[in-house]
């Protein structure tokens, strides 16, 4: 009876001490969780009071570019929380005193940081719809919505590869591209799939398939970027995948636990916002497309009917026209906003003119009444009213000229010459002349 009273205190006492541990562990969860707890309730505080200050100076404040930089300092705040997002998404409506669009573009962009918010996703998304048909606030929206990364706005992009666009198509991959690896190897590995399988369709159309031949290299391109493998077909790479998959997607779920938000320097600025963009992508017709911000009120631009004429002798990696105004003068011109100019262009404090050209010839035009004036890249200038605006000028010795509030062969803002140097018809190889002539070139002023 003794041995037998003895084992059995020997079993109590070693219970005792298995259960003594275990209880110490979910005191110490107990205090974990105590901790994240009253975290979570510090940043949710530290946010309303962030959002409470927004609110107060967004009032005080009268330029636009002064609520612009407000909001991306907003955006920047850390630690972000869901209730940071109403404030801002409010600013993703166009407004009559925003005719560039300004707060729009700072909002999509201050959310853009958002990563892994669902609500911040769908206040973009729901956005989105709004600016189809103006290109370059929709691709900012869409590529904050990429930014954030957040699985629930993956059918956005999948619509847009069914579309008729291939360029929207095209951009859509590399949005895709900034979700979370797991996630965006998987939909663009999806993508393809479907498209291999509405190739097969014997009635599939022609502008599809366009879509198609400008998506699926971008897909392997963005697959092979994210997965870091080489191989060359997105055959090859699928098997990859089958083989990798788990793996892989483990160690991008432990990347982007471990993703920490980017420290922001204190904003003194805002960035630029493209005002106007004329890609001349149409290759018919006399009214190009305005890509541009401004595009929401001027989409389209009117060319004069004979001159320029429309041109595949493009620039290096450029689009699929370019727009050739001959080397004999005349008042040919592509117009956008009308004979007065555009507000949007009104009272800015910098920019930048940008584009490619190529010169036929290095005469200024001995017809024209602006004879010795340049050749006119750019212009909106008004000499009646106060000689408001600019004009970007092109030179016979090859340089340019810009002038602001003043004509610009009277302006001391002048190039080197030979900046944009002549086109020679003599040339060996006139396909290779073409590449060697054109010429990016970028004015800008502050």
């Amino acid at each position: 009876m003794v041995h037998l009273s003895s084992f059995r205190l020997l079993i109590a006492l070693a219970l005792l001490l298995s259960a003594l541990p275990a209880q110490g562990f979910q005191d110490e969860k107990k205090d974990d969780k105590k901790a994240a707890a009253g975290e979570k309730k510090a940043n949710e505080d530290a946010a309303r009071k962030a959002v409470d200050e927004f609110n107060d100076k967004m009032k005080e404040a009268k330029l636009l570019t002064d609520k612009a930089l407000l909001i991306l300092t907003l955006g920047d705040f850390e630690p972000k929380d869901k209730c940071m997002v109403p404030p801002l998404g409010k600013y993703l409506g166009a407004t009559a005193g925003d005719i560039n669009l300004l707060l729009v573009t700072s909002a999509a962009d201050a959310l853009g940081k958002f990563r892994g918010i669902p609500q911040a996703a769908a206040v973009l998304t729901g956005a989105l719809a709004g600016y189809k048909k103006n290109n370059y606030v929709a691709s900012r929206i869409s590529s904050a919505i990429g930014r954030i990364g957040h699985e629930s706005s993956l059918p956005t992009f999948e619509e847009t590869f069914k579309g008729l666009d291939a360029e929207a198509a095209a951009a859509a991959v590399w949005c895709i591209a900034d979700f979370p690896g797991q996630i965006a190897v998987e939909a663009l590995f999806r993508e393809n799939d479907r498209i291999e399988v509405e190739r097969k369709k014997q009635n599939m159309k022609e502008e599809n398939k366009k879509v198609y031949d400008r998506v699926q290299p971008e897909l392997l391109k963005a697959v092979k970027k994210l997965t870091g493998q080489p191989w060359p077909t997105m055959g090859e790479m699928a098997i990859w995948w089958k083989r990798n998959a788990v793996r892989f997607k483990e160690e991008c779920k432990a990347k982007e636990a471990e993703r920490k938000p980017e420290t922001a320097a204190a904003r003194t600025g805002i960035p630029p916002i493209m005002l106007v963009e004329l890609t001349f992508k149409e290759n018919a017709g006399l009214a190009p497309s305005n890509s541009g911000s401004s595009g929401a009120n001027f989409p389209t631009a009117v060319m004069t009917a004979v001159k320029p004429a429309w041109s595949t002798i493009t620039p290096p990696n450029g689009g699929a026209a370019a727009l050739d105004f001959d080397k004999a003068s005349g008042a040919f011109a592509v117009d956008l906003g009308g004979g007065a100019g555009i507000d949007n262009l009104k009272n800015l404090k910098s920019f930048t003119i940008c584009g490619w050209a190529m010169s036929w010839g290095s005469l200024e035009g001995a017809s024209d009444k602006f004879a010795g004036g340049g050749n006119r890249l750019v212009s909106w200038f008004n000499p009646v009213k106060a000689n408001e605006g600019v004009e970007l000028v092109f030179r016979t010795d090859g340089s340019l000229q810009l002038g602001i509030g003043q004509w610009a062969d009277a302006s001391p803002a002048r190039s080197k010459p030979a900046q944009i140097p002549i086109f020679d018809s003599q040339a060996t190889n006139v396909y290779t002349e073409y590449s060697l002539k054109w010429r990016f070139f970028a004015m800008p002023w502050a």
